[in-house]
């Protein structure tokens, strides 16, 4: 298994695990717990038996030991998942897996307008949760542990969060609002690109700054502009992994980020 089958297989069990809860109308809370549990048993039962033809790997040696540690990541997550909700959760899964843009039948694309672009925005968005009044949650699974910061958001670096917030209150919401958005990381439970909403998701500050950040990449790509710079630089160098396998074919130098960055990037 590589890291993006891992990722895929976390997020199947997710999605087929939160929606059987929202199926039989069981929140994750203290005094549910126990039957949450049991119905990720046996989810996992379900879908690990099959994981490695659904996924196209091969399971090696160890995949026992991986299964073992799939099912603990995941009996954490749903352990803190009940204690952070107490007894009276104000959440409880709604949808799984939100297509938008995507195939037929499905909902349309996020469109915005920016300046003389006009965007139209596709993906899918991991889960919603709703509360008694209707409000919405997003939020968006990560099988990794680096966190993203709303500066991360506003630099264009990570526009998952706010993005998904403004589709979700554009084809979800049905007058109710979009309370807050969010990156939920498997392996530690923690919570990165966190955006909390008083108002309309379009009229917060972070959101207005990820559409302008959308509409400066699309601009680019239209002219044509592909600059070779990392995002995000490691340990004061130019190079943007610590250890890269294409190191040897790579066009970044400090005079291509100099001269990306004299052209605004």
């Amino acid at each position: 298994m590589d890291p993006m089958q891992f990722g895929s297989l976390l997020h199947e069990i997710l999605e087929e695990y939160y929606r059987r809860l929202a199926i039989e109308g069981i929140s994750l809370s203290t005094t549910n717990c126990d039957s949450a549990l049991k119905i990720l048993e046996e989810i996992c039962d379900q879908i690990l038996s099959r994981a490695p033809l659904n996924h196209n790997f091969r399971p090696g040696a160890l995949w026992h030991y991986e299964q073992q540690e799939i099912r603990r990541m995941l009996t954490s997550l749903i352990n803190w998942e009940c204690g952070e909700n107490g007894p009276e959760p104000e959440f409880s899964p709604y949808l799984q897996e939100v297509k938008f843009g995507i195939g037929e039948g499905t909902y349309p694309s996020l469109y915005f307008k920016e300046g003389d672009i006009e965007l139209r925005v596709h993906g899918v968005i991991d889960r919603v949760d709703r509360d008694l009044y209707g409000n919405l949650r997003v939020i968006d699974y990560k099988s990794g542990r680096t966190g993203f910061s709303k500066t991360d958001i506003k630099k264009g670096l990570s526009l998952q969060t706010a993005l998904y917030a403004l589709a979700a209150e554009q084809l979800l919401s049905q007058n109710n609002r979009v309370m807050d958005s969010f990156y939920l990381h498997i392996p530690n439970r923690g919570k990165s690109g966190h955006l909390q909403f008083s108002g309309e998701v379009i009229q917060d500050d972070t959101v207005q700054e990820a559409v302008k950040q959308a509409n400066f990449a699309v601009n680019h790509i239209q002219l044509g502009e592909f600059p070779a710079m990392p995002a995000k630089p490691m340990g004061g160098s130019t190079g943007c992994r610590s250890r890269c396998d294409f190191s040897s074919l790579c066009r970044v130098t400090r005079q291509s980020i100099i001269k990306a960055r004299r052209r605004g990037f």
